[in-house]
């Protein structure tokens, strides 16, 4: 279906975002100051200390129940993604370029990818999940490689997205072997809020009176999706 759909270029997709205000024209008092897009490079703040303490409590602590050291190895890397892209989603909205978002985009896709890698671990087969998990990460930097020569977000959204959809289906028509999966399912919810306050953009911005935008509230979402996998990494037991 995605070949049927013309090609995508960045700037038409993302760039404009709706709240683009520099922290001078929100606090006046700042003006010798010159942070640009302030609120959505502060938002990105609580996603770099989530993914920060995670990988500091799946590296040190040993009362993270887990059934292998792969298994271990792929939580460090979602978190990892996660701080890497708060990290560079923050210098991308402090100086926006057409090519500075491939590099928090590459990060976050691979963070989804070993989040439905550590599912199929937990719920299908453990060796399945260690052959896909490679296949995984080339298709993803196959992608970005393709948008970055070829200026087409095509292949790179249709993989970004795939987690969207195939996780809440693996989560119905399989059971884990650990308990709190429901926060999956919140973690879930909150991940698609926040695409469809990305992709309302401009709306959530006009419906708020310019309070905050829907890419701030993406970033907001996001952390708060992530903080529920970490809290359900600390209580979950094997059953």
């Amino acid at each position: 279906m995605i070949l049927f759909i013309p090609p995508i270029r960045y700037y038409q997709w993302y760039q404009r975002v709706a709240d683009r205000r520099s922290l001078c024209q929100i606090i006046p008092t700042f003006a010798y100051v010159n942070v640009p897009n302030v609120l959505n490079v502060l938002s990105n703040i609580p996603l770099i200390f989530i993914g920060t303490f995670g990988i500091l409590l799946l590296s040190s602590s040993k009362s993270i129940v887990r059934q292998n050291t792969f298994e271990q190895f792929t939580w460090i890397i979602f978190f990892i993604c996660v701080t890497l892209t708060s990290i560079c989603s923050s210098y991308y909205h402090f100086r926006p370029t057409n090519r500075s978002p491939l590099w928090n985009h590459f990060p976050i896709s691979i963070g989804f990818l070993s989040l439905i890698t550590l599912l199929i671990d937990e719920r299908i087969n453990p060796v399945l999940s260690r052959i896909l998990f490679p296949f995984l990460i080339i298709s993803n930097l196959t992608s970005c490689i393709y948008w970055y020569y070829q200026d087409d977000l095509r292949p790179h959204l249709l993989i970004q997205f795939f987690p969207m959809i195939y996780i809440p289906f693996l989560l119905l028509i399989s059971s884990s072997v650990y308990s709190q999966t429901s926060c999956y399912v919140y973690a879930c919810f909150l991940c698609i809020l926040a695409q469809l306050s990305e992709i309302g953009d401009k709306q959530v911005f006009r419906f708020t009176s310019k309070i905050i935008s829907g890419h701030t509230l993406k970033h907001i979402l996001s952390a708060c999706s992530f903080l529920i996998i970490l809290y359900m990494l600390k209580v979950r037991v094997i059953l």
